[in-house]
């Protein structure tokens, strides 16, 4: 069964890399060839955008990282260790010097570490890039941003269910963490902008864990596209936040590495 599970992660891995060659994985719809959420897919096109550089340190990526795609140079950091994944590590001790990678992202990971040790990931992630950090997370302040608003909608509405395990086993996550709210973000140096039109994305949601896999996935994209300009509009569910090299130089955290 794990020879089999190998084979198949690989199969997939070698038609990812191909396909990237014959298409920009990061344009509006080809990337969904490769990485199926259309969701999650608008997270990283968005966070693509800010990269610089070409040595990338992806964060939290859970495998392969999907900006391996189109950045060569990329190491992919998570806690667990899995097929793809370069460096285990936890996101508040990194094995990395300073200035290591030309830009460091951390997509959809910050809101799963508790708020205790939440300032030291994103002190380490500032620490080890040299020209960019870049993370992605839902964020609250009951105005713009209603990420734990509407995490906490989505939970209570699947209560109801009893399908898709894991999408709720991750929001739960989020709301026992508590999801990060702007200050918290600022105060490190993060600028914010709004990802995610939080209406949208909770239907999103709950259609495609309404439905069967595959057709909730398809249903869920098909919602998701006609509905895609709805998504650059409040109130956001998630942020990007950035933080220029201009911005990193002064640690509030001395770290001992």
């Amino acid at each position: 069964m794990k020879c089999a599970l190998r084979t198949g992660v690989r199969a997939l891995s070698f038609y990812r890399r191909i396909t990237a060659r014959l298409l920009n994985p990061f344009s509006s719809l080809t990337g969904l060839l490769l990485l199926i959420e259309v969701d999650r897919h608008q997270r990283y096109i968005e966070v693509a955008k800010e990269i610089v550089g070409s040595k990338i340190c992806d964060i939290g990526a859970g495998g392969k990282s999907f900006f391996s795609l189109k950045w060569r140079d990329c190491v992919s950091v998570d806690i667990h260790k899995s097929l793809g994944v370069d460096i285990v590590a936890s996101g508040t001790h990194l094995p990395f010097r300073f200035n290591s990678f030309d830009c460091v992202v951390c997509v959809d990971t910050i809101e799963h570490i508790p708020k205790t040790y939440r300032p030291l990931a994103l002190e380490e992630i500032k620490r080890v890039a040299k020209m960019k950090a870049i993370v992605h997370t839902p964020v609250e302040n009951g105005n713009i941003y209603r990420g734990r608003t509407y995490d906490l909608m989505f939970n209570e509405w699947y209560k109801k269910l009893n399908y898709y395990k894991e999408k709720n086993d991750q929001i739960k996550e989020h709301i026992v963490n508590v999801e990060p709210c702007p200050p918290e973000l600022e105060a490190h140096g993060f600028k914010l902008r709004g990802t995610h039109n939080a209406r949208l994305w909770l239907l999103y949601m709950q259609i495609i864990c309404n439905f069967p896999w595959p057709l909730g996935i398809l249903l869920g994209q098909l919602y998701y596209l006609i509905n895609s300009k709805k998504d650059k509009r409040p109130p956001f569910w998630g942020a990007i936040g950035v933080s220029e090299k201009s911005l990193i130089g002064d640690f509030s955290l001395n770290l001992n590495h």
